[in-house]
């Protein structure tokens, strides 16, 4: 892992870049531009890299914005994956408002790393806290739009607008709390199928009362 001090400078980011490229050869079940299969023996979780898959993704993440058909060899597969990141998206609301926390296994790699108001590191931070925060809830809705996905091989990205409702009828004052923003990941193919390795929430507004989301 890149200590602090050696995180800057034209040696620290080639070194970042070398890894990236170990890193999209190793993911589990990472296939090749042409859609070839690459060995699938190892194990799609991330610890081998102690760390620093999060330092790659942040020296060159997968932009965001529109991605054109145009001149894509196998429009039919970047369809289907981009369906597929859709789902998986929307697989997270789910998991959420029924309260189905086990669920969100499906949806992020272990090694996972996220920014949900604070910085998490590892699935089961993530986990701990999306609970840490609907649970007090007497109901919540998570709703997603506007999806943009692009895909470069093995690796995507996804970003997605935002509205989700909190209830909680003990609050003081009014029961309701919305947060309104987007969610900004980056992806990993993986035997199982698409997963995010880091999810940021971004938040442009709110409404309503604070109280309900403190529990």
């Amino acid at each position: 892992m890149l200590r602090d001090h050696e995180r800057s400078g034209p040696r620290a980011q080639a070194e970042i870049v070398r890894r990236l490229g170990q890193i999209d050869e190793r993911v589990d079940g990472v296939r090749d531009l042409n859609g070839v299969a690459e060995d699938d023996r190892h194990d799609h979780s991330l610890a081998q890299f102690e760390g620093d898959y999060f330092e790659a993704m942040s020296a060159n993440p997968i932009p965001f914005g529109f991605q054109s058909l145009d001149g894509i060899d196998d429009p039919s597969r970047l369809r289907l994956d981009r369906q597929a990141i859709v789902d998986l998206t929307i697989r997270y609301t789910w998991a959420l408002d029924g309260r189905q926390w086990d669920d969100l296994d499906e949806v992020f790699l272990p090694d996972a790393t996220a920014n949900l108001t604070e910085d998490l590191v590892g699935r089961d931070a993530i986990k701990a806290r999306i609970r840490r925060a609907l649970e007090p809830l007497d109901a919540s809705q998570h709703i997603i739009s506007n999806h943009q996905v692009v895909v470069h091989g093995d690796r995507a990205s996804c970003r997605c607008y935002l509205q989700a409702q909190h209830v909680r009828q003990a609050a003081h004052g009014s029961p309701n709390f919305i947060v309104a923003g987007r969610y900004e990941d980056q992806l990993v193919r993986t035997t199982h199928g698409w997963r995010i390795a880091h999810r940021d929430l971004v938040i442009t507004w709110t409404d309503g009362n604070p109280a309900v989301a403190r529990g």
